[in-house]
């Protein structure tokens, strides 16, 4: 008899401990309400919210000094910026004290060639990832990238492509190059800062 009024005075205590946290929780606003409530009423902490915009590097330029090419450890801590002209939406453009990445997405990358300027800090890098099924390794269908890094500096006057493989020219066993895009870098006198852009490019590689 003892055993039962002691379980019976456990549930009892439970159901009551449940009562008042549904109380408590239905007078006190809910975490989310107030953020929103919050948001609504005060624009300025709506805005620091969003994202900022990005640094333009023709306004705001890299220091003029001389560093060595970023690792890939330090790559991670680099800034996105936005260049002359809006990107396509598969490249990206990030800077590292004074080198600048730009790596663009694409199902078929290829390499990157200097069509005119200086070679000194200028390189490219394709990746594009591979599947084995079957007992043979093949192209996976997931989107590689191509990236040019250059390191910008002061009277550079650069003009680059960047290239995928083109599956309709194949010739002793290797794929042609097509143009995917060219890539401008210039910091004339008189310039703030670099001036650098990326536009579509549909012309055979170095044509």
């Amino acid at each position: 008899m003892r055993h039962r009024n002691i379980i019976a005075a456990v549930v009892v205590a439970a159901i009551a401990a449940v009562a008042s946290q549904a109380i408590a929780d239905k007078n006190e606003p809910s975490v989310t309400a107030n953020a929103t409530a919050n948001a609504s009423t005060n624009p300025a902490a709506s805005a620091s919210a969003s994202a900022s915009p990005l640094r333009k590097l023709d306004v705001a330029p890299p220091p003029d000094s001389e560093s060595d090419v970023p690792t890939a450890a330090e790559w991670k801590k680099a800034e996105a910026v936005a260049l002359a002209r809006p990107l396509p939406k598969a490249c990206k453009a990030v800077l590292l004290r004074e080198w600048l990445r730009i790596r663009c997405h694409d199902p078929a990358p290829s390499a990157g060639m200097l069509l005119s300027g200086s070679r000194k800090g200028v390189f490219f890098y394709a990746w594009r990832p591979v599947s084995k099924a079957h007992g043979f390794t093949h192209f996976a269908a997931e989107d590689g990238f191509v990236e040019a890094v250059v390191q910008l500096r002061k009277g550079d006057r650069r003009l680059f492509q960047l290239t995928r493989s083109d599956v309709d020219s194949y010739e002793g066993g290797l794929f042609g190059q097509k143009g995917l895009l060219l890539v401008s870098e210039t910091w004339l006198a008189g310039d703030d800062g670099p001036v650098v852009t990326v536009t579509p490019s549909g012309s055979p590689a170095g044509g």
